[in-house]
């Protein structure tokens, strides 16, 4: 057997065991401490895969290192939003070592992006590849061709049976055992449901193990890092010249807007306050998040950088950060006005983290560092993940709502009941018992298993009672 059908034969073993342990630990809802352990055992088949890859060990440190740390916080909290997030996050961080850079610190946006689209493909097509062009049917049948093949064989088919037998013995003989057991053994009703979710795994686990080892590097086209249209100081400057009197003269109004108060808002706008101040936000967002892509652009397809369209890219930049202390400002009086709800909390954070991505475009690419920006807007986004676990959400949008009806302000407890098990302590006692028990649910098993579940199930579900009479 050669040495790619050996690495090509053990990353299908790797996946066949990943879409196995799958079915096993994701079974389960919601999810929990199945779905960390079947991510910390992806990560460890990425680590053996990632050894036979030309990848610095720098490199796979972080990536593996971030990619666990994602893994564990999938227990940590139970916002649907907040673990779409953070399964995101560990795509991404498993997604790094296919950057083609030697070092991540120096990799572009296009390296970035030409790693995202070799990803994609990895688990577009990664598991059909993994066998039908990197494994040779008979490559696999040397193994149990040999004596040690069959003597394995012969050793399932004897042992099998026996451990059949004595673990039925065992659940009759214990009632806890045998719920465990009963638990995770799959039902034969339902087997075709079980082979379709180990296929699905499968083709999904052996997809990431191919592309991870540098597989698909054929099927992702080479693209130039060169811009396809090259601007010169003339237009770049016109452009700056142009965007920066547009957004000095929005600022201008914010400004008066902000310093006038109500009074000149609805002599102008013919609005209320917070009617002022619920509109616009998500445009702002908008503006934010594409006039740093822009300023990106520019200094990319510029020939040559000049000291004026570096000044007034500094300028452009600056008037960007007015633009965004205006959003926030807006979303700080609409959420004064009107509470705070997972959008509002969601989006500000959002341009909270813009707000970070434009001080590091202004100390690396105005500064003729532009190489450094990629690393620092992944890395920047990575961390804004964590940081959202930390402070979590839900939890935050009960006590600002909760202060708010300790002021006397109108509260929609509607809107706090439909909050994740990671509000259920916070709002304890401030909301009935029924609506406490649609939070969390009382009876999950221990692939469910959250540290903030397991906390609001601490406070909301009744203790079990051992005073009961033996039967």
């Amino acid at each position: 057997m050669s040495v790619a059908s050996r690495l090509a034969a053990s990353a299908l073993a790797l996946a066949a065991g990943l879409a196995l342990a799958a079915d096993l630990l994701l079974r389960a809802q919601p999810i929990g401490a199945g779905a960390t352990l079947w991510a910390l055992a992806l990560v460890a088949a990425a680590a053996l895969v990632l050894r036979k890859r030309e990848v610095s060990r720098t490199t796979q440190a972080i990536a593996l290192g971030a990619a666990v740390v994602f893994a564990l916080l999938l227990s940590w909290r139970t916002a649907p939003l907040l673990l779409l997030l953070d399964l995101a996050g560990l795509a991404a961080a498993l997604a790094l070592p296919l950057v083609p850079q030697a070092r991540l610190a120096t990799a572009s946006l296009v390296d970035i992006a030409r790693g995202g689209m070799e990803w994609g493909v990895g688990l577009v097509v990664g598991g059909a590849y993994l066998i039908r062009r990197d494994v040779q049917l008979r490559t696999l049948q040397e193994p149990l061709r040999s004596g040690r093949g069959t003597a394995v064989a012969r050793g399932l088919l004897l042992g099998g049976p026996l451990v059949i037998l004595f673990a039925a013995l065992f659940a009759t003989a214990d009632a806890v055992f045998g719920n465990l057991l009963a638990d995770a053994t799959p039902h034969l009703g339902g087997l075709w449901s079980h082979a379709f979710r180990i296929a699905v795994w499968f083709w999904l686990a052996g997809g990431v193990l191919w592309v991870l080892g540098g597989r698909s590097r054929t099927f992702v086209p080479h693209f130039e890092a060169a811009p396809p249209l090259r601007l010169g100081a003339v237009e770049v400057t016109l452009v700056l010249v142009l965007l920066d009197l547009l957004f000095g003269a929005f600022v201008l109004v914010q400004s008066r807007a902000f310093f006038g108060g109500q009074a000149w808002v609805q002599s102008h706008a013919h609005l209320t306050y917070a009617q002022y101040a619920r509109q616009g936000f998500f445009q702002l967002l908008a503006v934010a998040g594409l006039a740093l892509a822009l300023v990106v652009l520019l200094d990319w397809a510029q020939e040559r950088r000049s000291a004026a369209t570096t000044v007034l890219a500094a300028i452009f930049v600056l008037l960007v950060a007015a633009v965004m202390v205006s959003a926030l400002q807006r979303m700080r009086l609409y959420q004064r006005e009107y509470g705070l709800t997972e959008l509002r909390l969601y989006s500000t954070a959002f341009m909270l983290w813009l707000a970070v991505v434009l001080a590091w475009l202004g100390a690396t690419v105005l500064r003729g560092r532009r190489e450094r920006f990629a690393a620092g807007l992944v890395g920047s986004g990575l961390v804004a993940i964590v940081a959202l676990n930390l402070v979590n959400p839900d939890a935050l949008i009960a006590r600002v709502n909760l202060d708010r009806a300790a002021e006397g302000k109108q509260v929609d407890y509607s809107y706090l009941r439909t909050l994740s098990a990671d509000a259920a302590p916070t709002l304890a006692g401030q909301v009935d018992a029924r609506a406490m028990a649609s939070l969390v649910a009382c009876d999950t098993g221990w692939r469910s298993w959250n540290l903030s579940r397991n906390r609001a199930q601490d406070v909301v579900c009744p203790p079990s009672g051992d005073g009961g009479a033996d039967e």
